[in-house]
């Protein structure tokens, strides 16, 4: 006999609703029930660790058993593999869905400056602008790298391979120290930065996942929603700060890039990016990068991951793993002031060719003046929806004087 619950419970700006099947065991539907409301309300007490199941994507109870499921991520399904039976009964938990948190931080749209060549056999994990050049951190068991990257080409100036036995994560450079986590061997190892020469390492109780630094501390993830703050030095535990939006966890924070007195943060199976308080861990705004690579990667892996910041000129860089090429964007809130378009004119066989550098989620019309001193404006076409990047305007050519202009419109 078979039994189906729905458990519908809220919680500041978040739903959560769990969708269960309970066979050949009746009496455990009751169980269940406080196993979905601890996921929801508890945050780690009681039988199931909301912890445990962020790291090690099962939940054990307090028998020691595990139970299989399938929770649903970014639209797929992820398998979790069982520990074990539960003792004297049959659990399948056939779906939880964990609604996305309704944010209450603003959203940010994207403009693309330039594009860069880069690595697709790189499995980004750290990125870091560093005196004119990239160094990059790179995964996977018998891949994994540090290496010192040119912007412009994209080319490999320098490489450091990891044993195949550490899985390569986040990095920093600070002074001139070099600093790269690994995923799950509780390993940094530390270089000097002109030589790439490992000159110690540190170890820590946790995941490594991404790394930035604030002038005087380590900043680290772990794939949960902790910021955790690390003496240079040492690798001792300053503090830590849990990441909220609207009172809610953030989770599964990647790679890190301290910009402005902010932390940003890859948030990992997702477009965005966390603009995090480092204070207080509120999430301050998100950017959505959504649509940036066209065409998407096949391989589920590729991922968005990978944010450098040059402070010198305000210049910030995206990318993500094994992606062709890295980027060179702008933000704007998608909710505020339309943010002026850019005009290129660029010469071309027949006359100069007009093109306009949009953001992502605005939409722009394009006039062409009548010439004379004091042109008046018509319309030049239809108008355009943002994509992000630079769009050539069909059919408009320089000629006789005229002017082109273009205007952006309110996002919708």
């Amino acid at each position: 006999m078979a039994a189906l619950a729905f458990l519908v419970a809220k919680r500041p700006g978040c739903v959560s609703l769990s969708a269960i099947v309970i066979e050949d065991g009746p009496d455990f539907i009751s169980n269940q029930l406080v196993l979905a409301m601890e996921f929801v309300d508890e945050e780690g007490e009681g039988p199931f660790s909301m912890k445990h199941w962020r790291q090690d994507w099962r939940y054990e109870d307090h028998r020691g058993a595990s139970l299989g499921a399938f929770f649903g991520f970014g639209g797929g399904r992820r398998e979790l593999p069982a520990g074990g039976p539960a003792p004297a009964l049959t659990v399948v938990v056939l779906l939880a869905f964990l609604l996305a948190c309704r944010a209450a931080a603003p959203e940010h749209t994207y403009q693309v400056v330039k594009v860069f060549p880069h690595d697709t056999s790189a499995f980004t994990q750290g990125l870091v602008y560093e005196d004119g050049q990239l160094i990059e951190s790179t995964g996977r068991y018998g891949a994994s790298t540090l290496r010192r990257v040119e912007l412009e080409t994209g080319g490999v100036l320098a490489s450091v391979p990891l044993q195949s036995s550490y899985f390569g994560e986040g990095t920093t450079v600070l002074g001139d120290t070099i600093y790269q986590l690994t995923w799950r061997e509780e390993t940094a190892f530390v270089y000097d930065a002109a030589s790439f020469e490992v000159t110690g390492t540190f170890s820590y109780p946790t995941e490594g996942w991404g790394l930035t630094h604030n002038g005087s501390e380590l900043i680290m993830s772990d794939g949960s929603q902790d910021l955790y703050f690390r003496d240079p030095d040492t690798f001792a535990e300053l503090r830590r700060v849990e990441v909220t939006d609207g009172g809610a966890p953030v989770i599964r924070l990647n790679e890190l890039e301290y910009i402005n007195g902010e932390v940003w943060a890859n948030q990992w199976l997702t477009d965005r990016i966390a603009r995090i308080d480092p204070v207080t861990g509120e999430v301050m705004a998100w950017v959505d990068l959504s649509g940036i690579i066209d065409p998407e990667p096949g391989d589920p892996n590729a991922v968005l991951n990978g944010i450098a910041y040059d402070a010198a000129t305000g210049r910030l860089f995206v990318t993500g793993k094994y992606w062709p090429w890295l980027y060179e964007i702008r933000v704007h809130p998608r909710g505020g002031p339309p943010p002026p378009a850019r005009l290129v004119i660029e010469r071309a066989p027949g006359g100069p060719g007009l093109w306009f550098s949009t953001f992502r989620g605005f939409r722009y019309q394009v006039r062409i003046s009548a010439g004379g001193s004091f042109p008046a404006w018509t319309s030049w076409g239809d108008l355009h929806d943002g994509t992000g990047y630079e769009a050539p305007v069909d059919g408009a050519w320089g000629d006789g004087g005229r002017l082109f202009q273009v205007l952006t419109l309110p996002a919708e």
